[in-house]
């Protein structure tokens, strides 16, 4: 076992939003919470965070200490500390925020999205997860964890197949019940591949101010370009061409959005364990995303007017 001090990052926001999270148990202390993976890859990882300090002591599983950078998010701290800098501030909201991503939980990290679909991610997604993972099935007889459970055995034999995590996601989208929503959300919390990111309402409001209507995406354009928008005639017009223009940074941003906007009317008692209401400044994370997609989309714009 390891003994892990990190300071500076706030995991009740970078958990807030994460597709990770179901891999967690996560139990209230004073000024904080410890959360315990429970499931997956490095199981056992255990970390108590202290709000007031933002400091974190883990402990983890000697097997585990290099892709721990990955779990916790030590090495894509810089997209969140980035943004700050492009709106031009040296430190700002964001620079305590990080992406927790897990290549080798993609299926159950896969799982978590698509049972996220439609529903209440904090009320019901979490819930469902839970009794999938442990027995396989899902006490609701909802359509969308029922769906799930249909796709699980097509998923399961895609993974064993599949030689890379591209394979992995074209072949998800040949899949009926999975869009380039799930898929882009996957390469994102699982891979870590920022220049990606699920166009969700919150994002689509932001980049529709700015570009105008915009369409979605036509499943089949998405494969036969393998997900390339940088090559697709509908780029200029899609949510998701558009959103790929900002590069690596994409993902971050459609991160804060989410945020902002799930922050603004959080109701559970388990939001309240992750940010309570006395630290959630949704005013300060809607100037600087509003600020950061602002300036971003006119450097895209410059760079593509050279082009």
């Amino acid at each position: 076992m390891l003994i892990r001090v990190i300071r500076g990052i706030d995991y009740g926001l970078s958990l807030y939003y994460s597709y990770t999270l179901p891999l967690y148990d996560v139990k209230p202390v004073d000024n904080g919470f410890v959360f315990i993976k429970t499931v997956g890859l490095c199981k056992g990882l255990e970390c108590r965070f202290q709000r007031s300090s933002l400091e974190t002591i883990c402990v983890v599983p000697q097997c585990c200490e290099g892709y721990a950078e990955k779990l916790l998010g030590l090495d894509s701290r810089w997209g969140f500390e980035e943004l700050c800098r492009v709106i031009g501030w040296g430190k700002c909201i964001l620079s305590n925020i990080t992406l927790l991503y897990s290549p080798g939980d993609a299926d159950l990290i896969l799982y978590a999205i698509l049972l996220s679909r439609n529903t209440d991610y904090f009320t019901n997604t979490l819930r469902w997860f839970k009794q999938f993972v442990d027995r396989g099935v899902v006490e609701d007889r909802s359509y969308i964890p029922q769906q799930v459970l249909m796709l699980a055995p097509k998923v399961k034999k895609l993974f064993t197949d599949a030689k890379n995590a591209k394979d992995i996601i074209i072949s998800l989208l040949t899949l009926k019940g999975i869009g380039v929503k799930s898929v882009t959300a996957l390469l994102l919390h699982a891979y870590g591949e920022t220049e990606y990111a699920p166009v969700d309402r919150h994002y689509k409001r932001y980049l529709e101010a700015i570009y105008g209507e915009l369409r979605e995406p036509i499943k089949k354009i998405c494969i036969a370009t393998k997900l390339n928008c940088l090559v697709c005639k509908y780029k200029g017009k899609c949510f998701y061409g558009v959103a790929r223009s900002l590069g690596k940074l994409n993902g971050y941003l459609q991160s804060l959005t989410y945020l902002s906007e799930r922050l603004s009317f959080a109701r559970s008692r388990f939001e309240e364990v992750l940010v309570p209401k006395d630290y959630r400044d949704v005013k300060a994370l809607r100037k600087v995303t509003a600020l950061a997609i602002e300036t971003l989309t006119r450097e895209a714009g410059l760079r593509h007017a050279r082009i």
